[in-house]
Order: structure tokens, then C-alpha cells, then sequence
């Protein structure tokens, strides 16, 4: 394992967390000279199309997986490349040990680790990629989903996340979008484990930081911690109140609140409106789909820089 160097970390009231992740300390590291070997950067812009997958509406894209075309979930808070076990027997997987991960909802997974054969999206390859085995059964009932594809492969590619209109852009051109509508600043690539990434970007309501916020691409809704509840009341109201069973069964009680004045890497530029979920969740905010469609995400990751462009 290669040294942990410092970057900004989330604010001591609560601890982000990774879908799939190790446990907290040692939260952020740079580990690029401990990646799997990669192809060269791409140089050209390239366009990858997106569908969009079930209820939620995921982004779904085509990979290449050991010399398959195959149809991947693009999730930015998975941490790490996941595989179905089927696809994984097939492929002939090298075991890599095991991992205990959790959901930002504190939820405890435990997870097989793999080696990967060939993984390509576009021009970009990797080779003897770390993976996670997880069932996607569930999933796979309603779409023929093999894995879950991580920022991984983006770590060293700048990218462009166009969800309006339904592509991912690699190495893309200098944008002509007015300043006036974009958002830029400095992110966090938080790390839990030697293999896995994410991106939590600063987040501001009325101005004031609440925190480091998971941009992830997996999550339909965006949340933020119940610990916000008193600044909440200043700048919004709680809508209704349910109960909800997560995924692996366990029952928790969720609040809707409508928000004015929330912003994403810059104070000033706040939104309107927003309707979140309030909970105990481990960081401070997830920002959701619900969000992310509403305009453009357009990533550095070697710059540790990202920037939102709204449309709507």
C-alpha cells in the first residue's frame, strides 16, 4: 500500500462513506502509483451513450470485459468495479481477498475482491483491475446487468457527465458555456481502500458550509444528514415523514424536506428549491441524480477539480 498523503476531509460531525468501502481511518490517499496498469490518456474527445435503467432511471453504458460488450451501471459512489458472480465464474476471476464495505446509510457489507481481466470504456483500459463480487440478482430480473462500473477508470481521463443528454464524454473540448451558469472548485477523492475512489465536493446552504457532499451517480434522491435539522428549519420545511426498508431489510424513518438556498462547490450558486431526505446517514450530504440531471458535471480528478453547469 502505498503512503497516505492529506487533502480536505469531510467535517468532524459525521464520516463519508463509500457504497463499498473499508473501514474509516485512513479515509484519503494517493495511491496513483499503486493502480493496475492503464492505457495512455485518451487525447480526443470521446462519446460514450448512456440508457438509463429501471425505476430510478441509473445510467446504464456499454463496456468491455474480458473480450464481452456488456452492459454496466455508472455509479461514481460504488467505490470500486462491481461483478455479478455469474459473469465473474465465466470469466474466471482471480480471488483478491475480501472487503468489508457499507452503504451511506451505514449498512455493513462484505464483499469477495477479484482481480479483473481487460476492462475498456472507450480508449481507456485497464488491466488486473480490483473488483468486488456482489448478486445482482435483483437487478438483473428487471435488466440484463452485469457489474457496476466506479469512477476506476476515470481517475486519470478528464470527463464530462451530460446526463440532459445522455452521454458521458471522455477528454472532452473546452467548453463555450457561460461562467454565469457554471459552478467550479475543488474536490475531495476519498479513498477507503488501495482500490477504490469517489468524489465529494464542498456543499453550502444559504451560504453557510455544511460539509463535504458523495456525488453519486447510483443514488436516485439527494440526502443530507439529520444533524442539519435546526438550519434546515431556517430555510425550509419538513414535507412528510415515512418509513422505508433499505435493500438489505432494515427498516429506517426518513424525512422529505423542501430547501431553499443549497449550492454545490460554489455558495453563491444556490438553488431555488430542492427537495431532499433527511436521516442518519455516515456523510454529510449524498448529491443524488435528482441533481446531477439538472445540468453538467465536468471532472479533473488529476487536478483534484470539478465544475456543474446547470441547464435547468
Amino acid at each position: 500500500m502505498c503512503p497516505p498523503c492529506g487533502v480536505p476531509v469531510p467535517s468532524p460531525s459525521t464520516q463519508p462513506a463509500l457504497h463499498l468501502a473499508v473501514t474509516i481511518p485512513t479515509l484519503i490517499a494517493s495511491l496513483a502509483s499503486c493502480a493496475p496498469q492503464q492505457t495512455p490518456p485518451v487525447s480526443q474527445p470521446t462519446v460514450i451513450p448512456l440508457s438509463f435503467f429501471g425505476a430510478d432511471s441509473l445510467p446504464m453504458l456499454q463496456i468491455e470485459l474480458g473480450g464481452r460488450r456488456l452492459p454496466f451501471i455508472l455509479d461514481f459512489g460504488a467505490g470500486i468495479t462491481v461483478v455479478s458472480k455469474q459473469l465473474c465464474d465465466t470469466l474466471g476471476c482471480s480471488p483478491a481477498g475480501r472487503m468489508a464495505g457499507f452503504r451511506h446509510t451505514g449498512e455493513v457489507l462484505e464483499l469477495s475482491l477479484v482481480s479483473l481481466p481487460v476492462l475498456q470504456l472507450g480508449p481507456i483500459g485497464r488491466t488486473e483491475l480490483p473488483g468486488a463480487v456482489m448478486d445482482l440478482t435483483a437487478w438483473q430480473q428487471v435488466a440484463p446487468v452485469a457489474g457496476v462500473l466506479s469512477l476506476q477508470l476515470l481517475e486519470h481521463t478528464p470527463f464530462e457527465l451530460d446526463l440532459p443528454n445522455r452521454r458521458l464524454i471522455l477528454n472532452p473540448a473546452p467548453s463555450a458555456r457561460k461562467a454565469a451558469n457554471t459552478s467550479p472548485g475543488h474536490v475531495a477523492l476519498v479513498r477507503q481502500h488501495p482500490a477504490t475512489v469517489e468524489i465529494y465536493v464542498p456543499i453550502f446552504l444559504a451560504g453557510q458550509r455544511l460539509g463535504w457532499a458523495q456525488l453519486d451517480t447510483g443514488s436516485p434522491q439527494t440526502y443530507l444528514h439529520a444533524w442539519w435539522k435546526p438550519l434546515l428549519r431556517q430555510h425550509g420545511h419538513k414535507l412528510y415523514a415515512r418509513e422505508q426498508r433499505s435493500w438489505t431489510g432494515r427498516r429506517d424513518s426518513v424525512e422529505y424536506w423542501s430547501v431553499r438556498g443549497l449550492a454545490l462547490l460554489d455558495p453563491a450558486a444556490t438553488r431555488d428549491s430542492a427537495t431532499v431526505e433527511v436521516g442518519a446517514i455516515v456523510p454529510d450530504a449524498v448529491i443524488g441524480l435528482d441533481w446531477l440531471r439538472q445540468g453538467v458535471l465536468s471532472c479533473n480528478l488529476a487536478a483534484s477539480s470539478c465544475s456543474f453547469t446547470r441547464l435547468r
